[in-house]
């Protein structure tokens, strides 16, 4: 609860200069003879009309097959798309090993991530292990991008950039709430709202994992808002937290024969 008021709090100004950026960019209109600055907008496929003039091959996983496929996990989204290995590591999607082309799928080093157009690794430039990853409840539709062209969206891209997409905020006023369950203790809950081009996202997820002794629990919390009308301004603000004991751990095929696949010795790693 702490930390929801938390977030809330740093959300607020963002919506209070939202509403002050709407009042200038209206006296603006107003103003012919007002400068103009216009920023560069970062498109990775964008719309299916942008193709033909991609450098390479492009691939969008939309929304609606997201939403009829029920994916649970970032891990089952991404092998929708061709030319990607996804290898597991803890069961919850958190750290997906995202490989492109054959490369090697370790910790999605040989590829770019963002979101938004926005590279999320914390280290793009220098180390580009990819630690943390948000959930696939939060984006509206993934883009792939591979060849020549991906080349201009940052470092590492020597196998691909995959481009996560959030959703647009609605003008009216319109949510949804979902609750799941499973097995090993699994449970999950998400909340979407929005209005007046504002958005607030609520995921919740904790469960056993896939092995003994990795227990996870993930909270992400994000806020979206687009100010203006010809000329746009998104603000963003995301708050993540993730509390679990997945480290590095595997399975020698003695361990695998004689103490089966859950088997897991280290008792004490934290995460």
């Amino acid at each position: 609860m702490r930390s929801l008021l938390l977030t809330i709090c740093l959300a607020a100004p963002l919506v209070v200069r939202a509403e002050t950026l709407r009042a200038e960019d209206s006296t603006a209109a107003a103003r012919p003879d007002t400068a103009v600055y216009l920023m560069p907008r970062v498109d990775v496929v964008g719309k299916r009309e942008n193709l033909k003039n991609i450098a390479g091959s492009a691939n969008v996983l939309d929304s609606r097959t997201l939403e009829i496929s029920r994916v649970f996990t970032t891990n089952e989204a991404l092998r929708k798309l061709p030319g990607l290995v996804v290898r597991d590591e803890e069961g919850f999607g958190m750290r997906p090993n995202i490989g492109i082309r054959g490369l090697n799928p370790t910790r999605s080093t040989k590829a770019t991530l963002l979101e938004d157009g926005v590279p999320l690794s914390y280290a793009p430039y220098g180390d580009n292990a990819s630690y943390y990853h948000p959930p696939i409840e939060r984006f509206d539709h993934v883009e792939l991008l591979k060849g020549a062209g991906q080349i201009q969206f940052g470092p590492q891209t020597i196998g691909g950039v995959i481009n996560y997409v959030t959703p647009a905020p609605p003008v009216g006023v319109g949510g949804s709430v979902s609750v799941v369950g499973g097995s090993r203790d699994y449970s999950g809950g998400r909340v979407r709202l929005g209005a007046r081009r504002m958005l607030l996202d609520y995921t919740q997820k904790e469960g056993r994992g896939a092995r003994d002794n990795i227990d996870s629990r993930m909270h992400d919390l994000s806020f979206k808002t687009v100010v203006g009308s010809s000329r746009s301004l998104t603000l963003r603000a995301n708050y993540f937290k993730e509390s679990s004991t997945v480290t590095y751990s595997g399975l020698t095929q003695a361990e695998f024969d004689r103490l089966g696949p859950r088997y897991n010795a280290f008792e004490n790693d934290d995460f």
